[in-house]
């Protein structure tokens, strides 16, 4: 009887030179390591630009309602309005680490006629940040 054996495989496997094996693993890590320091150095710009996004947000939303408020007392009680008292410094309930301050600057028109600058300002992550919003009112 023959003794059957499966095909065989007379290939060995490649025998690398000098270690070119260590060399290839060296580079594949280094180009693992760029690729991810790419990814976490944007992972912390996105999350870094929501924070600001947010406070940026929620600045706009304070001037907003007080805006509102100021169409209403212009409305409602033009009397203390057309005062044209700056208000500085101010805080809203709701609205914590942020603060107000409203100009008021006089235009010459054929009525009583007024600019407001409505400034929004809070601390941020180094420096302190701020927005401005300006409307025109007149009597």
């Amino acid at each position: 009887m023959k003794n059957k054996k499966g095909p065989t495989n007379s290939r060995k496997a490649p025998v690398l030179a000098g270690g070119q094996g260590v060399l290839e693993l060296v580079v594949a890590i280094g180009v693992i390591a760029l690729v991810l320091g790419g990814v976490v150095t944007l992972l912390v710009q996105v999350m870094g630009a929501r924070g600001k996004s947010f406070d940026r947000k929620k600045a706009t939303r304070l001037a907003s309602v007080v805006m509102e408020g100021l169409v209403e007392e212009e409305k409602n009680d033009p009397s203390s309005f057309w005062v044209l008292s700056g208000r500085n410094n101010q805080s809203q309930s709701g609205f914590d680490g942020y603060v107000y301050s409203v100009g008021f600057t006089p235009v010459a028109c054929s009525r009583s006629c007024a600019k407001v600058v409505l400034t929004v300002g809070w601390s941020g992550s180094s420096v302190d940040q701020s927005v401005s919003f300006s409307r025109f009112f007149a009597k």
